[in-house]
């Protein structure tokens, strides 16, 4: 048994992209590469403290709080104090949300699924086989580039991207409004090798 890193150190970073970045060094400085591709970033969410946020590391890794979330890889939170308003918490819950909603939606709503034989172009008339257009993941016409999703798939997924949009303000201004406040990550990473 073979472990990189330590598992009962948390560490600071001033930035999430700070945090990306030792991760990301630690992979290609560190680790084998047959290993690499089984190392996750685990984000844990949003906390006040840093006792809450040891804790949220501690439980990913499964120290004493049952079934570890995270196997080999870096586990970081996002720790605001000094009354970062909890709403920012929300907002954020609220982007994810729509975003899966969107990814869900897409996934459902690809004209490729269709148990038709061929899909209709509008655009420049062609009769295109869902087959071919499956293997190749294609929403468009292949030969003129025409959207082949409907108007009410598309204003639904704009919808989304506009709610998405909206979300992403509404969290910058809530951070504005809360400059002066401390925002930090802390992380701690393991990496098993065997």
């Amino acid at each position: 048994m073979s472990w990189i890193g330590n598992e009962s150190e948390c560490y600071k970073y001033a930035t999430e992209k700070e945090v990306q970045e030792e991760y990301y060094e630690t992979l290609c400085n560190e680790i084998p590469s047959g290993f690499a591709d089984e190392c996750t970033l685990l984000f844990l969410g949003t906390v006040h403290s840093i006792e809450e946020a040891k804790k949220a590391i501690a439980e990913a890794w499964g120290h004493g709080y049952g079934r570890a979330r995270l196997h080999s890889g870096m586990a970081y939170v996002c720790v605001e104090t000094k009354g970062v308003p909890k709403t920012t918490q929300e907002i954020a819950k609220r982007k994810a949300n729509e975003e899966k909603k969107l990814m869900e939606y897409v996934a459902k709503n690809n004209c490729y699924d269709r148990k038709s034989a061929t899909i209709g172009c509008k655009g420049c008339g062609s009769s295109l086989s869902t087959k071919h257009m499956a293997m190749k993941k294609l929403n468009k016409c292949p030969l003129c580039g025409a959207e082949l999703r409907n108007d009410t798939v598309l204003k639904t997924i704009q919808n989304y991207q506009a709610n998405i949009k909206k979300y992403d303000k509404q969290y910058n201004e809530a951070l504005g409004k809360a400059r002066g406040k401390e925002v930090f990550y802390y992380a701690s990473e393991h990496f098993y090798v065997g």
